[in-house]
């Protein structure tokens, strides 16, 4: 095969893996309407109580969250048949029942989406999301109990619209490009002799690549690491690994502390539980250790940052709303400060292992996630850290000028950081006691001098 031929083989392989990506998150996030919804109508057991009828609320439009500002009462239609009428002219997007007494029960029939034409009956099966309650499926309902307040459950996709897609030649485009750039980012990265010359090695690679996934992967991961990798262990090697008894300390202080000082964490060791697979990575990678796989970090990355960016473009593009490409709404299933540490350690690993303009170029896309990814506090450092490093190298500064460019450009990301840097909110500090705790004043900046203020206190 020709040079040109495995260029354009894999820009096929990437291509129908970017539309598959894209389609089974389309349909497994979105259900397709050809009509805006006009009314939903619930059933429910008939002896209900007037207090334990749902309410309704909403997102509609472009807005990226429920609107908690205006509820929608249900009103009785016939029996035990409820509905709420709502503006064909907002596109329903979103919609969550919510039950707000403690110890209200209500048995729950039947959910419906009415269209002009069109009546769409929910799965009640497939309701996944659930806040406060217990929720028992039955032959032909659910029955709900209510925990606590604020309970409430929420249809388990979005609403999309044939309208929607009016302008799809401009999203086609957008995929194109950013397929492209997936494509020249993966061709720069260096080409590595990894040699997976053992079990525990494949193990290891299997773990780092599967870390970011959701927790029964990186479970499943972790085990078959400690099962072909106990053979090798080696405390002895513990005495030449700084970093490992620095985890295995910090692992035995914690548990001193929740059995023994601590009054309330010694009856939920969940967090103890949370905190062991440091112990089993402390004392499995000291023996396994290969540094070149440390690769698999900015691969995994920019893997990661390719998936969210072209299903939150998907998204920008049905809500049209850029918000979708920020902070959570972009990293959907992992935390955006979770996956802002990834890459930053990534930039610095590049930074030191990759040469010429590849690193550069790397770099650069690394940094644009970051920005999408909305961590303040991480994309701060990492500027510092290139700042830093154009002190000594003028070609850093390649880097920076497009970057701050593209911050002061990027709408999402200018509202996170006007949202902390209000002087008025700092005005907080000056109280001794805050009695309202939805305060608007109080935001990720304030409170986290607040904490510390107390705490020297």
């Amino acid at each position: 095969m020709s040079f040109k031929q495995r260029q354009l083989y894999k820009c096929f392989v990437l291509l129908s893996l970017a539309l598959t990506i894209i389609g089974v998150y389309f349909v497994t996030s979105y259900d397709l309407l050809r009509e805006s919804v006009k009314a939903v109508v619930i059933v429910v057991n008939k002896d209900i109580k007037p207090q334990a009828i749902p309410l309704l609320y909403v997102a509609k439009g472009g807005e990226e969250s429920v609107n908690f500002k205006t509820v929608h009462n249900f009103k009785k239609l016939k029996d035990s048949t409820y509905i709420t009428e709502l503006s064909a002219e907002n596109k329903l997007r979103r919609l969550r029942l919510y039950l707000d007494y403690p110890d209200q029960r209500l048995k729950l029939f039947q959910i419906k989406i009415l269209t002009e034409h069109q009546d769409i009956f929910v799965d009640l099966d497939k309701i996944d999301e659930i806040q406060n309650l217990s929720f028992k499926h039955d032959t032909d309902h659910v029955s709900i109990v209510v925990n606590s307040e604020n309970g409430y459950i929420e249809l388990p996709k979005r609403f999309a619209y044939t309208s929607d897609f009016d302008q799809y030649p401009l999203l086609i485009l957008a995929l194109l490009i950013l397929i492209s750039f997936a494509f020249l980012t993966f061709e720069a990265l260096p080409d590595l002799d990894w040699q997976f010359n053992s079990m525990a090695k494949v193990a290891l690679g299997i773990l780092i690549i599967s870390i970011f996934c959701p927790a029964p992967i990186y479970n499943i991961a972790l085990i078959l690491l400690v099962v072909v990798a106990i053979k090798k262990l080696r405390f002895l090697r513990l005495n030449h690994n700084q970093l490992s008894l620095i985890i295995l300390a910090f692992f035995l202080v914690y548990l001193i502390n929740n059995l023994f000082i601590s009054l309330d964490s010694y009856h939920d060791l969940s967090i103890i539980e949370r905190f062991i697979p440091f112990v089993i990575l402390s004392l499995m990678i000291p023996s396994v250790a290969d540094r070149k796989l440390l690769m698999l970090f900015p691969i995994v990355a920019l893997f990661l940052g390719f998936y969210f960016a072209s299903t939150s473009l998907l998204d920008a593009f049905i809500y049209k709303n850029p918000t979708f490409l920020s902070f959570d709404l972009f990293t959907k299933y992992l935390h955006p400060v979770y996956y802002s540490y990834l890459l930053f350690f990534s930039i610095c690993y590049v930074k030191l292992v990759v040469s010429g303009l590849s690193k550069y170029y790397l770099i650069t896309v690394m940094l644009l996630l970051l920005i999408f990814s909305g961590s303040k506090m991480v994309l701060v450092m990492t500027l510092l850290v290139l700042v830093i490093d154009f002190l000594r190298h003028k070609k850093t500064i390649l880097l920076i000028i497009p970057i701050l460019a593209f911050l002061i450009l990027f709408s999402p990301l200018k509202k996170r950081f006007a949202d902390i840097l209000s002087i008025e909110d700092t005005s907080i500090l000056n109280e001794e006691y805050i009695a309202d705790p939805y305060d608007g004043r109080i935001n990720g900046l304030t409170l986290r001098l607040m904490l510390c203020r107390e705490a020297v206190a």
